[in-house]
């Protein structure tokens, strides 16, 4: 078993699956595609702490398409109770430059409300 790119498997494995595995894959792909837009499913797939950069990263793979960096971070620091800022002591940064901020993801935290 592997990863594969979520394009790859729309666009050329899709079509080869037996049965209704197709529609089954699709149907997973949709869902996990809203999760991340209305809850924070992509949290999930970060270590305890992480970046905005980080995050944002998991929601462009997901939902396969660029976001723009600033109304990202933007939106996601707004949503009030999502994220809070990580113990500086939880992960090494790179010497160069600025530090960027570490968050957690708040459990059981949903945009939609």
């Amino acid at each position: 078993a592997s990863f594969v790119p979520v394009s790859y498997v729309e666009d050329e494995l899709s079509n080869k699956l037996a049965f209704d595995h197709s529609t089954i894959l699709s149907d997973a792909i949709s869902k996990t595609r809203m999760g991340v837009e209305y809850s924070r499913l992509a949290a999930g797939f970060c270590t305890s702490s992480f970046t905005v950069s980080e995050l944002r990263s998991i929601h462009e793979t997901i939902l396969g398409k660029k976001l723009d960096p600033g109304n990202f971070q933007k939106k996601v620091l707004a949503a009030e109770g999502y994220l809070t800022e990580a113990d500086e002591s939880e992960r090494v940064t790179a010497t160069r430059g600025r530090p960027a901020k570490f968050y957690n993801a708040v459990p059981n935290f949903n945009l939609g409300n």
